[in-house]
């Protein structure tokens, strides 16, 4: 609302500006056209004070050279103004004078505004400019008061002159030319300032039209002519002085406004570019992102595929453990044990035949050993019937019983409820293999062994004081018996979602930490 009543207000004190110029010219048109000049004048100065004090730190020389252009014709307006007819200032005064510094004055206003877009990216020498307007309007003056070279513009009884009306035209062409070129350099110009020009030019091709028409100096052609004047040196006013105070940026700093500008542009740009970018990565993602998804799922799957098959396994290898102690072994042992009571039976005069029964009894008993030997490493009966911990002591009490130089410590940490089934044929699988590869390949004199819990995780840890080996090649240690070397551990720890670490270098012993999440899930 404050906007709006500004405005008005603006336009009330315009309107009543112009009805005290009529009364005025009512009551004297010596006062009236003094006024309108004054103003124009004052105008004029103003814009040359704006430009000339920020001068130091403008990057705008269009202000610069308009300043002081207007500085020139508002001086000869001055010269015109005080040589009008009744002004008595020099001589009597008479209308032809006034009439061609008017039309000196507008040459020079009309030339400046068809120069002023050139000068929009240039840097002006001031001192120069200055020197060239002043001698400009030295030579207006002396060709009208020392020389009296200077084209009649108005007769006393046959008015204006053809030379005076033809200016008039020749000046209002170069006023729209002046506005043709302002258009086209708009892109270096902030548009309010540009309309304002615009606006202010409209007005003073309108005003020499106007001039082109009284008889007399005093007649309403010459009135309304001088209020066009006084619209049109309004909006200059509004372009240059007024726009150059409230909004400094739009006339003393055009330049870095276009930076500005020009950066804002860049600046939505590259944000666009950004938006746009990221719309692409955010595709792009989700795209990966169901990708991952697939492939968890798939690896997922496999991991469920592999851990049946592996217990698949397991149960076949019970299967055959318990034929190769049930079945076999059995049928093994009652051959046996008819041998030996057939060997009772025999007389002793069948001394040979006997000796022979014995041999194949005692290899019925080795077969009977090897057999139950294979059943358990196939599927120790201990880890079904007393459970996992009762096995690995079982298994370490025979390793020590196998390996007597070989100090072997234990520590269970655990209770038999927290490890999950699927877990301990994994453990004891480890367990049997490490073993093996220590009593095989290590040279230690001690190998440690325990099972803990962390957190949610069980930890088996193994190490030896052995020989060690380079974990950068090929497993030295693999078993020919189990058919599991460390390879064979890891996959079968990483297909339960545990992890198997191996540190070892030669000379320096071995370690292998397993861990696997409680949860299978995880």
């Amino acid at each position: 609302m404050a906007q709006p009543a500004k405005q008005i207000s603006a336009i009330g004190f315009a309107l009543l500006g112009l009805a005290g110029l009529y009364i005025s010219s009512v009551y004297s048109y010596l006062l009236f056209h003094t006024l309108a000049e004054f103003f124009s004048i004052v105008i004029a100065c103003g814009m040359f004070m704006v430009a000339w004090n920020s001068r130091r730190f403008m990057d705008n020389h269009y202000l610069l050279f308009m300043g002081i252009a207007y500085l020139f014709v508002g001086g000869l307006d001055l010269v015109h103004t005080l040589s009008f007819k009744g002004m008595r200032i020099f001589g009597e005064g008479d209308t032809n004078t006034a009439t061609q510094f008017w039309i000196a004055a507008r040459y020079m206003e009309s030339l400046s505004l068809l120069i002023s877009p050139f000068m929009l990216n240039r840097r002006l020498h001031s001192g120069g400019l200055i020197a060239g307007y002043a001698a400009a309007t030295l030579l207006v003056i002396l060709s009208v008061f020392y020389w009296k070279i200077f084209p009649d513009c108005f007769l006393d009884g046959s008015g204006l002159t053809p030379f005076k009306k033809i200016s008039e035209y020749i000046i209002s062409m170069i006023l729209l030319a002046a506005a043709v070129l302002l258009y086209r350099h708009r892109r270096d110009q902030d548009r309010v300032v540009l309309r304002w020009i615009l606006v202010s030019i409209a007005l003073t091709i309108a005003s020499e039209i106007a001039f082109t028409e009284y008889y007399q100096a005093y007649g309403v052609a010459n009135l309304i002519g001088h209020y066009l004047k006084i619209l049109s040196y309004y909006f200059i006013y509004r372009a240059i002085i007024q726009t150059g105070l409230n909004r400094p940026y739009s006339v003393l700093f055009l330049q870095l406004k276009r930076s500005e500008q020009s950066l804002l542009r860049i600046r939505r740009r590259l944000e666009d570019k950004v938006r746009e970018r990221t719309a692409d990565l955010q595709a792009t993602v989700n795209a990966l992102s169901a990708e991952v998804n697939k492939r968890l799922k798939a690896e997922s799957m496999l991991r469920e595929l592999s851990r049946k098959t592996i217990e698949a396994l397991e149960n076949d290898r019970k299967l055959v453990a318990a034929e190769l102690h049930d079945g076999i072994g059995g049928s093994l042992a009652a051959i046996k044990y008819l041998l030996e009571e057939v060997l009772f039976k025999l007389d002793k005069g069948v001394a040979v035949q006997a000796r022979q029964i014995e041999k194949v009894v005692s290899y019925l008993l080795d077969t009977i050993k090897e057999a139950k030997h294979i059943a358990a490493r196939l599927r120790p009966p201990t880890l079904e019937g007393l459970g996992l911990l009762a096995t690995i002591q079982a298994v370490t009490r025979r390793f020590s019983d196998l390996y007597k130089d070989i100090r072997l410590d234990l520590r269970i940490e655990v209770r038999e409820e927290d490890v999950p089934d699927h877990l301990k044929i994994v453990i004891y699988r480890v367990l049997q293999e490490v073993l093996n590869n220590v009593g095989k390949h290590s040279q230690a004199s001690r190998v440690s062994i325990c099972l803990r819990t962390h957190h949610d995780r069980i930890e088996f840890e193994l190490a030896d004081d052995g020989i060690g080996f380079d974990t950068g090649r090929q497993d030295p240690s693999e078993s020919d018996l189990s058919g599991y070397g460390l390879q064979g551990m890891r996959d079968r720890a990483q297909l339960m979602g545990g992890n198997l670490a191996v540190i070892s270098a030669p000379n320096e012993g071995t370690r292998i930490l397993v861990e696997f999440p409680i949860d299978p899930s995880r």
